[in-house]
């Protein structure tokens, strides 16, 4: 990853008081591995490596308490043999006052293309 990558944190996740600190950078991390349908896979091991932390466990806790804000959902990814290569982690962002996870569309706007 270039040191010039960035990524985009909603207004929603930067002012959620449930988050912690670490969680928020965290999160800012996934964004900047994101691509243009907010999924990446960076490994645990390398989110802890950019993060200066010492133990993966503490990665794997942060992604925890993303998950639980609704922030973030991993996903199994396999190799063509079967065997899970690791995660993938899709971010959600927030959308007025609805949750909204890129590349589904809400029910109003499914609604206003068949309607509209």
């Amino acid at each position: 990853m270039p040191a010039s990558a960035f990524g985009v944190v909603p207004r929603a996740v930067l002012l959620d008081q449930q988050l912690g600190h670490a969680a928020l950078r965290l999160y800012a991390l996934l964004a900047t591995y994101a691509d243009e349908r907010f999924e990446c896979h960076p490994t645990a091991d390398q989110l802890r490596t950019d993060m200066g932390l010492g133990d993966v466990r503490n990665v794997r806790a942060l992604l925890s308490q993303l998950e639980a804000c609704g922030y973030l959902e991993r996903r199994p990814r396999f190799g063509a043999n079967g065997v899970q290569l690791g995660s993938a982690f899709l971010l959600h962002i927030a959308v007025g006052n609805q949750q909204r996870i890129p590349g589904q569309e809400n029910l109003s706007e499914a609604d206003e293309k068949n309607h509209g």
